[in-house]
């Protein structure tokens, strides 16, 4: 019985401390930041099949709802989006835009985390690799101000896409503005 505690005495000694105090709820917005940061470096936050490859989420091609376009008359918009039954990653919907103008296309990636509890920046911005940039902002109609998230990954072929991270309402959000 002796050499069988001292045998787990030895295993909890020496057992990587990072694994202890670790929530798997960190590993998961990890994991959500790091997919999306992938996206951003490869260009591909609008692209249906990288999202549904790097959020692990396979049925988001098959059970995507599209909407749009909203315009008649003005350039078309569009908006898809998926609320997944299960996900890997604690996904709870995925948002995707394009709103064209006559001056060029904005187009976005939402992604809404499990909020209880919602990852840390740090942990996000460790997904992302890259380092956060925090601003205060002040609150909607006199609201207590808050703290915008956001991540900037430059691309070969024009303006940057920056990601923003909202840790009120645990959401990740991939924006890009292509001039026409």
């Amino acid at each position: 019985m002796r050499s069988l505690l001292s045998l787990f005495f030895l295993i909890w000694c020496f057992s990587p401390l990072e694994s202890f105090g670790k929530s798997p709820d960190d590993d998961i917005g990890y994991a959500v930041a790091k997919s999306v940061a992938n996206l951003a470096r490869m260009g591909q936050i609008i692209d249906i099949q990288p999202i549904a490859r790097e959020l692990k989420l396979p049925d988001l091609e098959r059970d995507i709802t599209w909407l749009g376009p909203f315009a008649r008359y003005s350039p078309p918009d569009f908006r898809a989006f998926y609320n997944p039954t299960t996900s890997e990653l604690g996904i709870v919907s995925v948002g995707v835009d394009w709103k064209f103008s006559s001056k060029g296309i904005f187009n976005s990636l939402s992604i809404h985390i499990n909020p209880n509890p919602c990852p840390s920046i740090e942990t996000i911005e460790a997904g992302m690799g890259s380092k956060v940039r925090s601003m205060s902002v002040p609150g909607l109609h006199g609201g207590p101000s808050y703290i915008i998230n956001s991540f900037s990954f430059p691309q070969s072929h024009g303006k940057p896409i920056s990601v923003f991270f909202n840790d009120v309402a645990c959401e990740l959000s991939a924006t890009y503005w292509r001039e026409l």
